[in-house]
């Protein structure tokens, strides 16, 4: 017997949920993450069309199919550049029971290009 596919797997769910509409699931979300730029932007570009989000430390792609999500995501690292563009002092701060010294912090931005540009290219 041949062993199951993921998408085998969602198809057999979906049958079940079908069969069972008493139970109520809530809207859910398909996480797929990509170890690098070139897993991310074939992943991307399957997608056809998606809302672009980042949470440190990572960048999402997410299209919904009605009521899923598939989210695809890397970490911000692997398909953006950091760029800092300053420094900006952070006063002392006094926490119950701690105190955080004065302290300098990056001033950070993400450029990220978009992630099929490299495939738009003209001859």
């Amino acid at each position: 017997m041949a062993e199951l596919t993921f998408a085998d797997g969602l198809r057999e769910l979906a049958d079940w949920m079908d069969a069972h509409p008493e139970v109520n699931i809530a809207p859910f979300e398909v996480l797929h993450y990509c170890l690098d730029k070139d897993e991310f932007r074939t992943s991307v570009r399957a997608m056809g069309r998606g809302e672009k989000s980042t949470s440190d430390p990572y960048f999402f792609v997410t299209r919904w199919f009605g009521p899923v999500a598939l989210r695809t995501y890397a970490a911000r690292e692997k398909v953006c550049r950091r760029v800092v563009k300053g420094v900006e002092l952070v006063p002392k701060e006094i926490v119950p029971a701690k105190v955080v010294p004065a302290h300098s912090r990056e001033i950070v931005e993400w450029e990220c290009e978009p992630i099929l540009a490299a495939e738009r290219r003209v001859s």
